[in-house]
């Protein structure tokens, strides 16, 4: 036996497991982005739903009602892996996204609008 043939054995091993693991963490990692982005776009829609559909809740009891919905829904699309911690994250930010910063802003409008309104 040759040793050009022992090292090429060799490189054609290593390279091969190299190819492999990079292929799996690819792998791995283009399944948590589309996990990510599903709870994203599952908190987003039950947010939205639960602020129309319990206009009279208080916040904590929509708060809990989001998380619940976002775990049965993303349980519903295979991913029953997800936490109420996890679900509670993504309905607050989604809550932020869709709802807070608007709310935020006209409140603040309506502030400067009374403000201004004083001052003449």
């Amino acid at each position: 036996m040759d040793w050009y043939e022992v090292v090429m054995t060799i490189m054609g091993v290593i390279l091969g497991g190299v190819l492999v693991w990079i292929g799996a963490n690819y792998l791995k990692t283009q399944q948590a982005r589309y996990r990510a982005w599903k709870i994203a776009q599952v908190a987003q829609e039950v947010v939205l739903w639960v602020q129309d559909f319990y206009p009279g809740w208080t916040g904590s009891d929509k708060l809990k009602r989001a998380i619940d919905l976002i775990v049965q829904k993303m349980d519903e699309a295979g991913w029953d892996d997800v936490p109420a911690p996890e679900a509670e994250v993504a309905a607050r930010v989604a809550y932020q996204e869709k709802i807070g910063i608007q709310k935020t802003m006209l409140e603040k409008a309506k502030e400067l609008e009374a403000k201004f309104k004083t001052e003449k």
